[in-house]
């Protein structure tokens, strides 16, 4: 009864007469960048392209692009950036038709005093690299042998800030008492990454978020989760409690444990709302745009998400996660996560061997007849 009456007041927000939005269906391939070989990004991009997607998802580790700190970090161009893991698979993508939206991750050494991996970034220099980021796909840079580099969509500055795996503190402690530390520490690294990326290439959207698939129980030291809400609250005060923030749409992520329609788990399609009533508070007009940047449903245990389903209950939940996305009408595209199976996240339309899994039929299927509006299609 309770899953009715949200997705029936969900239905309520559609104008009348109007049919219900369909959210873009894209697909994550998280191994693209992992090997810069031109013969791997080629085949990995085929397979991308064979499923009809015309929208992915790209990681950008910071750590990798910038091992060491260059000398003029505005600069793309900069010799001490190595561009490859990402130049060749965004040009590859773009090539067959795909438009890509990133997400940033990963603070080199140099970047913080710990040298930690997910320590959280000194905010002027993950800024600058957000910058020379966004300047060199633009698609004004220039590139060896001539033309231009492709221009990327958006720039998510952050994955999961409200997971120690990330950002590192979580939580500090005050007077005694462990309170949020990332909320005010992620809204620095947004305000300093928006400016500079307004600044190279305002055309990019800055997509704020990118939060953990679960909710917290409270600090209780400096590695514990921060709750999707409270993190989102803290967020806001930290912001200044203004409709005017340095973003311009709002990404979570979705792995739910059980049927996606009758999910327990927070985050989830039947939850969405109550995060969708939260970030609305930080739109000019009350109305962010939301994207599911991560869904799933994997298909083998895994240490990341230890629940798993058949592969044919996988196929038909695949169907009813973009039917219920239908229904939320804020939801400008979803994200399958991922292409194919790897150890760490077995969800894939593809199992590790390249065999395709019966979701990838159902994949495509939706894909190549949901259209694709401009503002996520290629330029």
């Amino acid at each position: 009864m309770r899953l009715r009456v949200l997705l029936a007041a969900a239905a309520l927000l559609v104008p009348a007469g109007a049919a219900a939005a369909r959210p873009v269906v894209a697909i994550q391939d998280d191994q693209i960048t992992n090997d810069g070989s031109p013969a791997v990004v080629a085949a990995r991009a085929d397979r991308l392209a064979s499923t009809g997607a015309k929208l992915t998802r790209v990681n950008v580790d910071w750590s990798v692009v910038a091992p060491v700190r260059p000398a003029d970090p505005s600069n793309p161009d900069d010799p001490a950036y190595r561009w490859g893991t990402l130049d060749g698979p965004i040009q590859a993508l773009q090539d067959r038709g795909i438009a890509v939206i990133t997400v940033m991750f990963g603070t080199p050494r140099w970047a913080t005093p710990s040298g930690k991996w997910n320590a959280t970034p000194r905010p002027v220099d993950f800024g600058t690299f957000a910058g020379a980021l966004a300047l060199r796909y633009s698609g004004t840079w220039p590139k060896p042998g001539g033309g231009f580099l492709p221009r990327i969509k958006s720039i998510s500055p952050g994955n999961e800030p409200n997971l120690n795996f990330w950002i590192t503190p979580q939580c500090k402690r005050v007077r005694g008492r462990w309170v949020p530390a990332s909320p005010a520490a992620y809204a620095a690294m947004l305000k300093a990454a928006s400016k500079r990326i307004r600044a190279s290439a305002p055309g990019i959207l800055v997509v704020a978020g990118e939060t953990l698939a679960g909710d917290g129980n409270g600090c209780t030291g400096p590695t514990s989760t921060v709750g999707t809400t409270e993190f989102t609250r803290l967020l806001h005060k930290a912001l200044g409690s203004t409709r005017r923030v340095p973003f311009d749409a709002w990404a979570v992520h979705l792995h739910p444990v059980g049927p996606p329609d009758r999910s327990p788990f927070f985050p989830s399609w039947p939850t969405l709302p109550r995060i969708t009533k939260q970030v609305n508070k930080m739109h000019p007009k009350g109305r962010m745009p939301i994207l599911v940047t991560e869904t799933s449903y994997a298909t083998a245990y895994s240490a990341y998400h230890r629940y798993f389903v058949t592969e044919e209950q996988q196929a038909k939940w695949l169907d009813l996660t973009y039917s219920l996305a239908t229904r939320q009408p804020q939801v400008e595209a979803v994200v399958w996560f991922n292409l194919q199976d790897n150890f760490d996240w077995p969800a894939g339309v593809y199992r590790d061997d390249w065999s395709a899994k019966p979701s990838l039929d159902r994949f495509r299927q939706l894909a190549t007849t949901t259209p694709i509006p401009q503002k996520w299609a290629l330029p």
